[in-house]
C-alpha cells in the first residue's frame, strides 16, 4: 500500500484515467467541533448521524453536557478550531494567511495552469466574495471589479471552491456552471482571517452549519421558511434567537442554546456529525 497526501484539487476518478481504479480517495476535512473538544479537553466523544441528532437530540445533548460544555468552547472553535495548526505555538492568523496564499497560488493557479500575472485578480475576487454579501454573486460587477470576463469569473469561483476556500450553495436541481444562490466561505476560521472586525454572528452560525454537513450531505439553498434544504427533504432554519413563528416541517437550529426541545436543536450539536 502507498499512502500519500495531495492537493485538495487533485483530479480523481474518471477525470484522471491513470488513477481510476488504482486509488481510494479520502477527503480529509478540518477538525469538527467534536474532534476539537476531544483534543482540547481530552475526551473520547463519538460522532452521530444527522438522523440521530434530529430524533434524539435532547438525550444526546444531555449525555455530552455531563462531560463538557460545548458552548464554552464554541467561540474558540469558530475562530481557530478548524485547522490543525492551532495546536502549534505560533500566530494562528498569520499562519492561516500564509496557507490561504499558498492555496491560491498552488491549488488554484498552478493546478489550473493560470499564469502568475493573474494572481492579483484571483486574490481580489477571493477577498470581495469572502467579505461581501453571501447571496448570489453579481458576476457582471465582479468581472468589472477584477478586470476580466464573466466566464472567467465563474471559472475562478469554481477553482476557489475546488481548493476548499468556498462552498457554493445552489437551489434544488441546479449546479455549476449556473450561478449559485449563495457563495459562502468554507469555514468560520477563514471568516475571522478575512474580516477586519468580528463577523456577523448569524453568518458565523450559517457557515458553521453548512461546513459541518457538506462532506456527508447535500446542502441546498432554502426558501422563505428555511435557510437550507438538506438531502432534498429536511428543512433547516439557522437562528441565534427564539423563532417568532414555527412551521411543523422546519427544524430550528439555534446558536444561543445549550440544549434544545422538540424542533429546536442547539447549533453546536451539528459539530458532532463526524
Amino acid at each position: 500500500h502507498v499512502v500519500f497526501a495531495a492537493s485538495s484539487v487533485i483530479p480523481q476518478g474518471r477525470e484522471n484515467p491513470d488513477l481510476d481504479g488504482r486509488m481510494k480517495l479520502y477527503v480529509m476535512k478540518g477538525f469538527s467541533l467534536r474532534e476539537y473538544l476531544n483534543l482540547k479537553v481530552g475526551l473520547d466523544l463519538k460522532p452521530y448521524s444527522i438522523r440521530e441528532v434530529q430524533n434524539r437530540h435532547e438525550r444526546i445533548a444531555a449525555e455530552i453536557l455531563e462531560q463538557v460544555k460545548p458552548l464554552e468552547h464554541m467561540r474558540g472553535y469558530l475562530h481557530h478550531g478548524y485547522y490543525p495548526f492551532f495546536l502549534e505555538h505560533a500566530n494562528f492568523t498569520e499562519r492561516l494567511h500564509k496557507m490561504m496564499n499558498l492555496m491560491i497560488e498552488v491549488d488554484v493557479l498552478h493546478q489550473n495552469q493560470i499564469e502568475l500575472k493573474y494572481l492579483d485578480r484571483v486574490k481580489k475576487l477571493f477577498y470581495i466574495l469572502g467579505t461581501g454579501d453571501t447571496g448570489a454573486p453579481n458576476v457582471s460587477q465582479l468581472a468589472v471589479d477584477v478586470s476580466t470576463s464573466r466566464a472567467t469569473v465563474m471559472n475562478y469561483i469554481k477553482y476557489l471552491t475546488d481548493a476548499n476556500l468556498f462552498n457554493l450553495v445552489y437551489r434544488r436541481g441546479e449546479e455549476f456552471p449556473k450561478k449559485p444562490a449563495r457563495t459562502m466561505l468554507n469555514n468560520t476560521s477563514l471568516m475571522y482571517a478575512l474580516y477586519s472586525g468580528k463577523p456577523d454572528p448569524l453568518l458565523l452560525s450559517e457557515t458553521f452549519f453548512q461546513n459541518a454537513l457538506w462532506c456527508q450531505y447535500n446542502v441546498e439553498a432554502g426558501d422563505r421558511s428555511c435557510t437550507f434544504l438538506v438531502d432534498d427533504d429536511q428543512r433547516f432554519r439557522i437562528l441565534n434567537e427564539e423563532p417568532r413563528r414555527r412551521a411543523s416541517e422546519v427544524i430550528y437550529v439555534r446558536g444561543d442554546i445549550e440544549s434544545g426541545r422538540d424542533q429546536e436543536i442547539p447549533l453546536w450539536l451539528y459539530g458532532f456529525l463526524y
